[in-house]
């Protein structure tokens, strides 16, 4: 299925024309936010129900677990309009404007504070993945900073969330984008998670060769630690045949 058909586009705003936009309180069952325990009384506790904050949600729209705060059931109960379910988009409206999540099986239940806003999708419209995407546009997240209202914090009202405007195109092509966008999320990843290790690796290289000197000698043996010679300069022992010098000994300007 092709994303974008270059063929069908609409003169007005260039996009296909069996695209809509809507705003994201007609694709929603509800758009709230949560509360804060300690306004009602309450404290955080050590473990329990997962309380969400901003600050536990990344950039790329990863949940921090170890950054997770806890409250007790009877808290949970009480703060009932703030419950988070599976397939839920977490949209930071404070503070920090446009930090995006998706509440999957593993980090329920949970349960959040007012600086998120929970968008829960009516998924006979729109796909939760697709609007997770969405929200986590550059171009929405620029709009939706327009919008801000400053005080002692940035602050992005609900009636404000709820208007703002997305495109929605059909059912099945909302999820061939997700799942295009989903699998280059999880190649970036993984190129992250490798670049890393290497980068790891690169480190303890260069601590062993260069700063140990014990880098392979003529027999494939840590020269220092096997009798490799060593002189004296003014950086300290260096092997011998190495000189030291300044960085205009070996870079033209």
């Amino acid at each position: 299925m092709d994303i974008i058909n270059v063929n069908n586009m609409t003169e007005i705003n260039n996009i296909p024309l069996e695209w809509k936009s809507v705003a994201i309180k007609d694709i929603s069952k509800i758009v709230t936010k949560g509360t804060t325990p300690t306004t009602l009384g309450k404290k955080f506790v050590k473990k329990g129900i997962n309380y969400i904050k901003v600050e536990s949600i990344t950039k790329n729209g990863d949940f921090i677990v170890d950054k997770f705060a806890h409250i007790d059931e009877d808290t949970n109960i009480k703060l009932k309009r703030s419950q988070i379910q599976e397939d839920d988009v977490l949209f930071s409206i404070a503070g920090v404007i446009g930090r995006t999540a998706i509440a999957r099986k593993e980090i329920l239940p949970a349960n959040t504070n007012q600086a998120l806003a929970i968008i829960r999708p009516n998924t006979k419209i729109i796909d939760a993945e697709y609007l997770r995407y969405s929200l986590s546009n550059p171009r929405f997240i620029k709009l939706a900073k327009t919008k801000i209202v400053q005080s002692v914090q940035a602050n992005l009202s609900l009636t404000v969330l709820k208007n703002s405007l997305i495109y929605l195109p059909p059912i099945e092509e909302q999820k061939a984008i997700a799942d295009k966008l989903l699998m280059m999320d999880k190649k970036i990843q993984n190129n992250t998670k490798i670049c890393l290790v290497l980068n790891k690796i690169c480190t303890i290289l260069f601590k062993r060769w260069f700063v140990d000197f014990e880098y392979p000698n003529d027999e494939g043996k840590p020269y220092k630690s096997n009798g490799g010679e060593m002189v004296t300069s003014e950086m300290g022992e260096i092997p011998k045949g190495w000189n030291s010098g300044v960085l205009s000994d070996v870079v033209s300007t």
